[in-house]
C-alpha cells in the first residue's frame, strides 16, 4: 500500500493596497530633496540649462604689441672729391659738333679721349693731350665736396700765324664715377705777304662733350 506525499500548498499572494496620494506626494518630495543634495562625484554633469552662445563675462584684453623699430641705417660718410689727383679719360659719353666742318669730328674726339687732366691742391689745372695740342693750363673752383668748374685755355704764335684752344666745363663725382661735361674750342689764323698784298685765313671748331674719366 503506496501512501502518497504530503504536499505543501502554494503560498497565496495577498495584493499591496494602492498608494495614497499622500504617500505618492511625499515619495516625490523625498527624490526631489536626494536630487538637490547630491554633489562631488554623484552630481549630475549634464547641464540643465542650454548654451545661449553669448557670455556675460567679458573677455581678456590681448596683450598690448609694441610696435617693432625698424634698424636705424647709420648714414655712411658722404663722398667727396680729393685733390689733388690726376685722371685719364675711360670712355667718350657724348661728343656734339657745334662748329666746324665734319670731317674734323673724329680726330678732334680721339684728341680728347687721349687726353689727360691734373687738378692740384692749389687751384691750378692742367689738360695734356697728344704732341699736336699743346698743354692747357688753367684753374679750377670748388664748388662743393663733388663738384668743381675748371677752365684752361692755349695759345701759340708763329711765323705763319697763331692757334689757340680753350676748355671750359665741371668735373663732378658721382655714385657711378667721376664723369667731366664741357665744351672744347679750337682755332687758328694764318697771315702771309705776297708782292706786298696780305693775305689771310681762320679756321675754328667747338664741341659739347662728356666724358668718364677715373
Amino acid at each position: 500500500m503506496v501512501t502518497p506525499e504530503a504536499t505543501t500548498p502554494p503560498p497565496v499572494e495577498v495584493p499591496s493596497p494602492a498608494p495614497t496620494a499622500t504617500q505618492v506626494q511625499a515619495v516625490d518630495k523625498r527624490a526631489d530633496n536626494r536630487i538637490d543634495n547630491r554633489g562631488g562625484d554623484d552630481a549630475d554633469p549634464t547641464p540643465t540649462r542650454k548654451p545661449t552662445g553669448r557670455s556675460t563675462e567679458k573677455p581678456a584684453a590681448a596683450p598690448t604689441k609694441k610696435p617693432v623699430r625698424k634698424p636705424t641705417k647709420k648714414p655712411s660718410k658722404p663722398a667727396e672729391l680729393t685733390l689733388p689727383v690726376e685722371l685719364a679719360v675711360r670712355s667718350v659719353i657724348q661728343f656734339d659738333q657745334l662748329k666746324g666742318k665734319p670731317q674734323w669730328t673724329s680726330g678732334s674726339q680721339a684728341r680728347l679721349a687721349g687726353s689727360r687732366w691734373k687738378f692740384n691742391s692749389s687751384g691750378n689745372f692742367t689738360v695734356y693731350a697728344d704732341a699736336n695740342l699743346f698743354p692747357l693750363t688753367g684753374s679750377y673752383t670748388r664748388e662743393d665736396a663733388t663738384t668743381l668748374h675748371f677752365e684752361a685755355s692755349a695759345s701759340n704764335v708763329n711765323p705763319g700765324g697763331t692757334s689757340f684752344t680753350s676748355l671750359t666745363g665741371t668735373l663732378v663725382l658721382l655714385d657711378s664715377g667721376l664723369h667731366v661735361a664741357g665744351a672744347w674750342s679750337s682755332g687758328a689764323t694764318y697771315g702771309a705777304t705776297v708782292n706786298d698784298q696780305d693775305f689771310a685765313s681762320s679756321t675754328s671748331s667747338m664741341y659739347e662733350f662728356e666724358i668718364e674719366v677715373a
